[in-house]
């Protein structure tokens, strides 16, 4: 049996996202919702849509979570969530997000090939997150707002399962959410990302 090489991944830019937000926010108001979650929050791809992450059955984002206005506890920008009510509309109930598991990555197939990327076929939701775990890891003691991003507001942003601190602060963020806010929007606004 021939032994596997390892996996071709490749980075997206800031750029590539911007560019993939624009065409989406013209052409497709699902699929700029959807990546919009994926670049404003930097949600894995089963946190979006629902199904199996790692053994956890995860339900996706609900309809019933957006109209409690629970999205008022974290940092989703105003045009995102006003973009994800309109998407929505009358429905009151279920998956905001009706896709199969591979949908999100046909889908950055095809606006990677769009833009122009030439190994469009090596994208997937998870180099999303990739770039969203880098601009903030770039921006540590760095101030935002007046203080510096310290170690963690960074994992508490990020929900990463993989630190002593993300272990700690996976299910309830510690970071108040004016500056959970106030960190993404900063960001994401200095990175050119047309969600604000």
């Amino acid at each position: 049996m021939k032994k596997k090489g390892p996996k071709h991944e490749i980075d997206l830019t800031s750029r590539n996202l911007a560019q993939i937000l624009t065409i989406t926010e013209k052409e497709n108001l699902e699929h700029f919702c959807l990546f919009g979650f994926y670049i404003d929050y930097g949600l894995r791809r089963a946190e979006a849509i629902g199904g199996d992450q790692k053994g956890n059955h995860l339900p996706g984002i609900m309809i019933e979570d957006i109209r409690r206005k629970a999205w008022e506890s974290i940092p989703i920008s105003p045009v995102l969530l006003s973009r994800l009510k309109e998407f929505v509309g009358p429905r009151r109930s279920g998956k905001v997000f009706q896709i199969s598991h591979q949908t999100p990555n046909n889908l950055l197939h095809k606006y990677a090939r769009m833009i122009g990327i030439e190994d469009w076929a090596c994208a997937h939701p998870h180099r999303i997150r990739h770039w969203f775990h880098g601009i903030m890891a770039k921006r540590l003691g760095v101030p935002i707002s007046g203080q510096p991003l310290n170690q963690f507001e960074f994992y508490d942003i990020e929900r990463h399962d993989r630190t002593p601190l993300g272990v700690i602060a996976r299910y309830v963020p510690a970071t108040a959410l004016d500056r959970r806010r106030a960190i993404v929007q900063t960001v994401l606004a200095e990175e050119g990302i047309p969600l604000l």
